[in-house]
């Protein structure tokens, strides 16, 4: 199985993102993390567009995958998988940016996918709390997806503790 890493939208994400795929590539036949142009370019947004394509150039051969992504990473994950641009089996998503996701056709995305979705959100999650996350996923027609709340309020994922309990999470 192969590893896709998709960090979130901020430059401090860019280091966070190349441990995690340290930690977890000897646990993968293969790991990719996506290098966001906004981050070489010093721009404060995500292209979405922009990052699909480079997905769509960047990642042959690269099936089976699981994917792991952080906020808007993880929104970068549906809207590929929505265009058929990755196929993967599951994902697992930390910091869903569910303030994000309303103002774009998350909704729509994920109804046309089906693979597994674990989202893990911290309670107080300044890009979305859990209440808010679970009550938006709620209302969208999708089977295959779990939201775990997890005690926090913070954006912030970094911790390497969460690493082990993360691993056991993609290989479940």
């Amino acid at each position: 199985m192969n590893l896709l890493l998709l960090g979130g939208e901020s430059l401090k994400n860019r280091e966070w993102i190349k441990t995690v795929n340290d930690e977890f590539k000897p646990h993968f036949k293969k790991t990719y993390f996506q290098e966001y142009s906004h981050w070489q370019d010093n721009t404060p947004r995500i292209n979405l567009d922009v990052e699909v394509e480079k997905l769509k150039n960047n990642l042959n051969n690269f099936e089976p995958m699981i994917v792991f992504a952080k906020s808007a990473g993880s929104i970068l994950a549906i809207k590929a998988s929505a265009e058929g641009i990755i196929k993967p089996k599951a994902c697992l998503f930390v910091g869903f940016p569910v303030f994000l996701a309303s103002s774009l056709p998350v909704d729509k995305w994920l109804e046309i996918t089906s693979f597994k979705i674990t989202i893990i959100q911290h309670t107080q999650d300044p890009a979305g709390p859990y209440v808010k996350t679970k009550n938006y996923l709620d209302n969208i027609n999708r089977a295959n997806l779990e939201i775990k709340e997890l005690d926090g309020d913070t954006h912030s994922y970094h911790e390497l503790e969460y690493f082990k309990a993360l691993l056991q999470e993609i290989k479940e």
